[in-house]
């Protein structure tokens, strides 16, 4: 005689394979994995590549020379940034120039970071209505690193309407 737990399931009631008895309904664990994948895609898929919030967030790898430092905010000449690209999203290009690079509250600043030492730096710009800098990486380079911070001084290029006064062609 068997026992109520060890009677036979009708064959339309099979349980499938690695489905334990006692075990919580294979529905719930079904359940949660369709919740957690919903928000994977919400949290993960939402913003985009290079996107935050629906703001534009480029990054860039930048070398060039230390100037002057004031607490988190580095004064750096730096090389030419090819690629970069202005608030319309257009390629435009950074020439040399100095300007503050502020370092963002989560990148550690090495030790030796003084006027005259030669840095690389990641970049990341974020577009809203005012392009905002914040420094996410940087190290030390070698002493004899070349770099090419020779050419004019140029401003950056983030304006992709003219200025008040400014011929709309320029």
């Amino acid at each position: 005689m068997r026992l109520p737990s060890q009677r036979r399931r009708p064959p339309w009631a099979a349980r499938p394979c690695g489905v334990n008895r006692g075990a919580p309904s294979s529905r719930a664990g079904w359940r949660i994995a369709g919740g957690l994948l919903a928000l994977a895609c919400l949290f993960g898929c939402g913003a985009g590549e290079g996107e935050s919030g629906g703001q534009r967030v480029d990054t860039y790898e930048v070398r060039g020379r230390v100037l002057g430092r004031t607490g988190r905010k580095l004064h750096v000449r730096h090389e030419r940034i090819p690629g970069f690209r202005n608030a319309a999203g257009e390629p435009v290009g950074m020439g040399v120039m100095t300007m503050p690079f502020p370092v963002a509250e989560t990148t550690a600043i090495p030790d030796g970071v003084e006027p005259g030492v030669k840095v690389r730096l990641r970049l990341r710009v974020r577009w809203a209505d005012r392009p905002s800098y914040r420094v996410t990486a940087l190290s030390v380079l070698a002493p004899d690193a070349s770099l090419a911070l020779e050419g004019p001084a140029t401003r950056p290029t983030t304006r992709s309407r003219p200025a008040p006064g400014e011929p709309a062609g320029k």
